[in-house]
């Protein structure tokens, strides 16, 4: 599971969400960590893009009477090769962690290309968690579950260190995914067929399809922000395409709707949120507020007065 690309618009607000950046260590494993907690009045969908990469995903379940985290279910979500999408409602807890394409798979002890889109229980792959999922759910934050996360890894795998893989995947990446799978193999100096190898065994797909998700992925996020202005037709250019229709084809395939709906959609979004920050709270809400103000001089006060 992964969640959308960080917002200027704040559309993920209503949902808790927080995304961190892993420490110095873990830069060449982890993409990010990611927390959502909240409680929606109405089911919500949130559309999962593909970005070559695989994740975890905890869902801690609360009940009254129950003890924090009393159960936790852990998912895998192997590389994907289209949008998926995620229904969230009622009361929901979540914490995740975004992996570079191919780092770290080993450690599920299966091959990435048996995991490509597919969402699968991690206890059917390695359930040897030992305290982790515990200390997760004990956490208070997102911040603590991003930091138990990373030293338990630390203790888990091995050191990253750059081989064949690792060197392609930054080069597709400062590519923009501008580059040709025989031009991939030449600057590493290794054949197409090893290089083929490798990704399927350890990313899921060729390296020709991730190059794919990457420039798709970087036309999808310059429409989402509403950075660029250009006409369709220059964007499919700019992203390597001879002609647009193989863009558009191309674009549908991986987003689920046409570059020009997507940047309608965007735009809606864009205005919708920003409606709704600028509207004024409601009598709940500005109850809500004040009960909160009052609850912290309290507490200040009973500091004070116990010091």
């Amino acid at each position: 599971m992964y969640f959308p690309d960080d917002d200027p618009h704040h559309e993920l607000q209503a949902l808790g969400f927080r995304r961190l950046a892993p420490s110095a260590a873990l830069r060449d494993v982890i993409t990010c960590c990611w927390g959502a907690r909240s409680v929606l009045p109405t089911p919500r969908v949130e559309n999962l893009y593909p970005d070559g990469g695989w994740g975890l995903t905890f869902c801690f379940h609360r009940a009254p009477g129950r003890p924090r985290g009393a159960r936790t279910d852990a998912s895998v979500c192997g590389v994907a090769t289209r949008r998926r999408e995620m229904v969230l409602s009622g009361a929901f807890d979540l914490f995740g962690v975004r992996f570079h394409p191919g780092a770290a798979s080993r450690w599920l002890g299966v091959s990435a290309t048996e995991l490509r889109d597919q969402v699968i229980s991690l206890s059917d792959l390695r359930p040897r968690l030992g305290d982790l999922e515990d200390q997760l759910a004990a956490a208070r934050s997102t911040t603590e579950r991003a930091a138990l996360f990373e030293r338990w890894l630390r203790q888990t795998i091995e050191p990253p260190r750059r081989g064949l893989l690792e060197g392609a995947r930054a080069l597709v990446q400062r590519r923009s995914g501008l580059i040709r799978v025989h031009e991939l193999a030449a600057e590493l100096g290794t054949s197409e067929r090893t290089l083929e190898r490798v990704f399927r065994s350890r990313v899921g797909v060729s390296p020709k399809r991730l190059a794919r998700l990457v420039r798709i992925g970087g036309v999808r996020r310059r429409l989402k922000l509403m950075i660029d202005d250009s006409s369709l037709a220059e964007l499919a250019l700019g992203a390597g395409y001879c002609d647009q229709a193989h863009f558009t084809r191309d674009f549908h395939r991986v987003v689920g709707m046409s570059p020009g709906r997507y940047r309608r959609r965007a735009a809606r979004r864009r205005d919708d949120a920003l409606a709704e920050a600028s509207a004024p709270p409601d009598a709940s809400e500005q109850e809500t507020l004040a009960r909160r103000v009052l609850e912290r001089a309290a507490r200040r006060q009973a500091t004070s007065g116990a010091s």
